[in-house]
């Protein structure tokens, strides 16, 4: 089953080995339904035993069995958290996992001008996909209106409506 990534651990929080965590979608919900998560990072990989879990504004704070102070937790800061698809937030519309558009192709007036090779945030302006077009260098396109139109995950399209940005 494929997995996706949820969130991040950052830093300790207390003193009995509790973790900030941020959510990659905002919601919490679905973290509190989840007893264990597997954490991920350059070449690091963990399965973890969630003892207790708290949402805590503006994320949550989730205490691993094993963990007990923040010295032994900060072990962890850094590591994503990665669950199957269906313990993951549900998309609403409009929304997608970078996972679902990696692959994607962007398509202008029928034709396929590029692939989507990989998903950045870009800051304050939103995120960018990282289109490649044969052996080209990379082109960064602004996700977002009036670059984008129609995003067909079923097909794994993306229209793209300015084509001009790939120049």
């Amino acid at each position: 089953m494929e997995s996706l990534a949820i969130g991040k651990i950052a830093k300790p929080f207390g003193v009995h080995g509790w973790l900030k965590v941020q959510s990659y979608s905002g919601e919490v919900d679905h973290f509190l339904k989840l007893s264990t998560v597997q954490a991920k990072a350059e070449g690091r990989e963990c399965l973890l035993r969630i003892e207790k879990i708290e949402a805590h504004d503006p994320g949550l704070v989730i205490k691993f069995a094993g963990y007990d102070s923040p010295e032994t937790a900060k072990a962890l800061s850094g590591l994503e958290l990665w669950v199957p698809r269906d313990k993951a937030a549900a998309c609403g519309p409009g929304e997608y996992y970078f996972a679902d558009l990696v692959g994607c192709s962007l398509v202008h007036d029928g034709q396929v001008v590029a692939r989507v090779e990989g998903v950045l945030e870009g800051g304050p302006t939103g995120y960018l996909l990282e289109a490649h077009r044969g052996s080209e260098t990379p082109v960064l396109v602004a996700f977002e209106a009036p670059f984008i139109g129609k995003v067909d995950l079923a097909a794994k399209t993306i229209e793209l409506l300015t084509p001009w940005v790939l120049d």
